[in-house]
C-alpha cells in the first residue's frame, strides 16, 4: 500500500467514512490523484466537485464544507465543517504550496453531524494530506526559486543563452510564477503600434502541457474574444493595473466566453499588469490563481515591482524581434537582388534567339581557356560555324523561318558538342565552338557530327510546305603555343578565315587553319 492510499485508511478510518479520496484540478475534469476511475463516471458529476472547489477557494478562512450529493447530483452545499456539521459528504482544500486545486472528499454518511474529534482530525489532517499529496504531485518539479531575486537573475541569465525569443519569454513567465506564487504567469508582448500580440508565452507550471494552456499560448483564445474588446485592455492600454478577486463574481465584467475559459483553467483571480517602457504599454503580464486573492495594496505593489524588473527585457526582447524581422527582410532582399542580378548577368550573356551565349561571353570564355591553355600547354581549339544560303532562307520562307533555322542548328551543335564545351551565337547565322583540351585533329570529329546531324535531320516546322535540307560551313583553329603568342582574338580571326575557305571551297565542309581542308558530303 503506498503513503497516499495508508493516509486515506487513517483519514477515513477517524472520519468512520465509507471512502476517502483526493482530487487534483486538472484539465478540464478533477481527477483522483490515484488514478481510479474515469473522471466522467466519479461518485459526483464534475460539476458538482467544481462548485464544492469554487465555494471553498472563495472562503480560505473556512477548513472545509459539508454537503449533499446523491445518484451523482450535487444537492447542496452545506455548513462549515465543524462539529455537529451534516452532510452526505465533507471537502475540503489541501493548503501549502501547491496550487490550491486539491481537494479532499470523504463520503460518509454522518446522520448525527461530526463529532468534536472528528472535526478537529479534518482540520489537523489537512495539513498532513497537503503535505504528502504535494510531494507525490511535485516530484518531477523542481522546488520553488530561493526569493525573487534569485528568480529575476535567473530570468537574465535566460535571456543571455537563449536562442529563441519564445524560450526567454517562457522563462521570464516561470521566473516570475516562481517569485509571485502565482499558478498561472502569462506573458503578451505587443508590436509597435500596441494593438497586436506578436509573442506570448506561459509558464512552464503543472498545467503547462495542457489544452487550455495550449490554447491561452497559441492565441486560439484571443481568437474567441475578437468580437468583443477584452475586459482588461482599457485598463492596461492607460497603464493601469486590471485586478479581479473573484472572476465568477456577480458584479464582475466576465464575458460568457472568458468565464468558461476561466471555469476549465480553474482560476478564480486574477491581475493583468501592463508592461511599460518610457510610458508606453509594450506588452501585459496575467497572474492567475485558482483560490481568491483579496489583492491588498502590498501585493499590488509587489507584483508591479516583478513586472518592471522584466520590462526592460521586454524591450529589448521587442527590439531584437524588430532587428531579427528587419534582417530577414533585408536578406529576403538581397537574394530577390542576387536572383536579378543573377538573371541580368544571364541576359547580357545570353543570346535571345537560340538561348546560347552571345558574343561577350563567348570572349569572356575565351579569353579565359586561352590563359588556362598557356598554363597548362593543353590544346584549345576554335571552330566557328556558318549556315549555308541563310539568306535564301530568310528571303524564301520570311524571318520567321530564319530565326527557326538557326534554333534547329543550335540544337544541332549542343548535341554534337561534349558538357564542357562551350557553343554560343556570335551574331545573324554565324556560331562559335570553344573545346578545350582539344586539338585540331579532335575538333575535326566533332564537326563531322555536326555535319552528319544536319544530313539526317531535316528542318521542318508546322506550317512549312517540306522540310528544308540545311548545310553549313566550317572553320577550325588551334592554339597549341604558350599563351601570348597567340591571343583569343586572333583564334577567332584564324577559325574565321578557315570558315571562308570552307566556303570558297564549296561550302557544307570543314576546313583546318594551315589549308588543311576536309570536304565533307
Amino acid at each position: 500500500m503506498s503513503s497516499y492510499h495508508r493516509a486515506c485508511e487513517v483519514i477515513r478510518s477517524a472520519l468512520a467514512a465509507d471512502e476517502v479520496y483526493v482530487l487534483q484540478a486538472g484539465d478540464p475534469d478533477f481527477v483522483r490523484i490515484d488514478g481510479a476511475g474515469d473522471a466522467k463516471a466519479y461518485e459526483i458529476k464534475q460539476k458538482g466537485y467544481w462548485l464544492v472547489w469554487r465555494e471553498l477557494s472563495t472562503h480560505a478562512e473556512v477548513a472545509g464544507v459539508m454537503f449533499d450529493a446523491r445518484s451523482r447530483l450535487m444537492e447542496r452545499v452545506g455548513q462549515p465543517v465543524g462539529a455537529g456539521a451534516q452532510g452526505t459528504h465533507l471537502a475540503a482544500i489541501l493548503p501549502g504550496d501547491g496550487s490550491g486545486s486539491e481537494l479532499l472528499v470523504a463520503r460518509g454518511p454522518w446522520p448525527d453531524g461530526l463529532s468534536v474529534s472528528q472535526a478537529d482530525f479534518v482540520v489537523a489532517s489537512r495539513l498532513v494530506l497537503a503535505h504528502l499529496i504535494g510531494r507525490i504531485i511535485d516530484a518531477d518539479r523542481s522546488e520553488r526559486k530561493r526569493d525573487e531575486m534569485q528568480a529575476i537573475a535567473d530570468v537574465s541569465r535566460a535571456f543571455s543563452e537563449a536562442r529563441e525569443m519564445s524560450d526567454v519569454l517562457t522563462s521570464v513567465a516561470t521566473a516570475l510564477a516562481s517569485a509571485s506564487r502565482f499558478e498561472w504567469v502569462t506573458i503578451n508582448l505587443f508590436d509597435g503600434s500596441g494593438e497586436r500580440v506578436v509573442e506570448r508565452a506561459l509558464n512552464a507550471a503543472r498545467h503547462g502541457s495542457t489544452d487550455t494552456a495550449a490554447m491561452m499560448r497559441d492565441g486560439r483564445l484571443a481568437e474567441a474574444l475578437r468580437a468583443r474588446p477584452v475586459m482588461w485592455w482599457d485598463a492596461v492600454s492607460r497603464g493601469q493595473p486590471f485586478i479581479l478577486a473573484d472572476v465568477f463574481a456577480p458584479d464582475a465584467p466576465t464575458p460568457p466566453e472568458l468565464k468558461a475559459y476561466f471555469e476549465r483553467a480553474h482560476i478564480v483571480s486574477l491581475a493583468v499588469i501592463p508592461v511599460l517602457f518610457q510610458q508606453r504599454t509594450i506588452g501585459t503580464v496575467k497572474f492567475a490563481s485558482s483560490t481568491s486573492h483579496r489583492f491588498g495594496r502590498q501585493e499590488e505593489q509587489f507584483l508591479d515591482a516583478l513586472v518592471s524588473e522584466v520590462s526592460t527585457i521586454m524591450q529589448a526582447l521587442r527590439l531584437h524581434r524588430d532587428l531579427r524581422a528587419s534582417h530577414e527582410a533585408l536578406q529576403l532582399r538581397a537574394a530577390e537582388l542576387e536572383g536579378t542580378s543573377r538573371i541580368e548577368h544571364y541576359l547580357a550573356r545570353t543570346d535571345a534567339l537560340t538561348r546560347l551565349p552571345n558574343r561577350r561571353y563567348i570572349e569572356e570564355v575565351l579569353a579565359s581557356e586561352c590563359a588556362r591553355a598557356g598554363r597548362s600547354l593543353d590544346p584549345l581549339a576554335v571552330v566557328m560555324a556558318d549556315l549555308d544560303h541563310f539568306k535564301m532562307i530568310n528571303d524564301t520562307f520570311g524571318h520567321h523561318r530564319g530565326d527557326q533555322a538557326l534554333r534547329f542548328f543550335a540544337s544541332i551543335a549542343r548535341a554534337a558538342c561534349r558538357t564542357q564545351d562551350l557553343v554560343g551565337r556570335l551574331g545573324g547565322d554565324e556560331f562559335a565552338f570553344i573545346l578545350p583540351a582539344t586539338s585540331a585533329a579532335d575538333a575535326i570529329r566533332v564537326a563531322d557530327r555536326v555535319h552528319h546531324l544536319l544530313r539526317t535531320t531535316d528542318f521542318a516546322e508546322p506550317g512549312m510546305p517540306k522540310a528544308i535540307h540545311i548545310t553549313a560551313s566550317l572553320g577550325i583553329a588551334e592554339m597549341s603555343t604558350p599563351s601570348g603568342q597567340v591571343g583569343s582574338g586572333s583564334l577567332i580571326e584564324i577559325a574565321d578565315r578557315a570558315l571562308y575557305a570552307a566556303k570558297e571551297a564549296g561550302r557544307n565542309r570543314t576546313v583546318v587553319a594551315k589549308d588543311e581542308s576536309r570536304r565533307v558530303a
